[in-house]
């Protein structure tokens, strides 16, 4: 989400829908911190653990020109606690080290244990043996406090409703999803090819892949993993028994599948025929 690539989407025509960092005095620009820490305008749910709000704010592209964009934050209980008590945790790590665990995180684990690092003083000449000390940036602290619980979502498409970009929001996780899937499953990565038209080849063949194993997943109404699914696939198999005739080793996923396909196999002794027309 920086700017060189908020400016280069505009001029391709494309839009974009992504989260903005907010923690930290290095988080979101002033004008969405200033709008996330008003206390108006926040739509709370009926139990008062969740709560929303949204906003149009302008951004400066990179080639000077003036966009709008709309920004939805979310604020969750849960999230707020669990951000709270990791704080806490490690702020209580910090407090409880000792001076040479405090060198060790200054200047390398490994390093210290071949020699001491000593401070001279300007004046004397003395050498000082280095004892650390770690100070709490309190106003930091107080801050990030502030921050708990909130995520920032901002897009291009201003005409959407909250609820919409919310819920695009949340399909990222099947995004990641496909790219885990593609790259392990599938075998996307790592690439033994290395010719342009057998590397495209090699990923169409991934990607074709991943649209009919996703085509499964939800005819099956989701009740099997991808990898269940792919596994399954691979596994398929009969057992020859004689004169033509074979005993099915197709695990039920399979058999599912199958029927989906309009495939049904009535039986677990199959002939050469069935196996054939499965085949086509």
């Amino acid at each position: 989400n920086s700017i060189r690539n908020i400016t280069d989407a505009h001029k391709k025509g494309d839009g974009y829908l992504f989260s903005s960092k907010f923690r930290g005095k290095r988080g979101s620009r002033k004008d969405i911190q200033e709008f996330v820490l008003d206390k108006s305008g926040w739509e709370y749910s009926k139990d008062m653990k969740n709560a929303k709000k949204s906003t149009i704010l302008t951004r400066k592209l990179e080639n000077g020109e003036i966009v709008k964009e709309k920004v939805v934050v979310t604020w969750k209980q849960k999230y707020a606690i669990r951000e709270s008590i990791r704080r806490d945790g490690a702020i209580d790590y910090v407090r409880n080290m000792r001076p040479s665990e405090m060198k060790r995180v200054l200047i390398g684990r490994n390093e210290t244990k071949y020699y001491d690092v000593k401070v001279v003083d300007e004046k004397t000449g003395e050498n000082i043996n280095l004892s650390p000390h770690i100070h709490i940036d309190q106003e930091l602290v107080d801050f990030d406090a502030r921050s708990d619980g909130f995520n920032v979502i901002t897009t291009s498409e201003i005409h959407m409703t909250d609820k919409e970009i919310i819920a695009a929001y949340g399909q990222l996780n099947r995004i990641e999803d496909c790219f885990k899937v593609t790259k392990t499953n599938l075998k996307a990565r790592s690439v033994f090819v290395w010719t342009k038209e057998h590397i495209e080849a090699h990923f169409l063949t991934c990607f074709i892949a991943l649209v009919i194993v996703k085509l499964l997943y939800y005819k099956l109404d989701s009740k099997y993993s991808i990898r269940r699914i792919i596994d399954a696939l691979r596994s398929a198999n009969v057992a020859y028994i004689a004169q033509g005739y074979y005993t099915n080793l197709t695990p039920e996923i399979n058999i599912e599948i199958l029927k989906e396909l309009g495939l049904e196999l009535e039986t677990s002794i199959l002939k050469t025929e069935q196996i054939n027309k499965i085949m086509k």
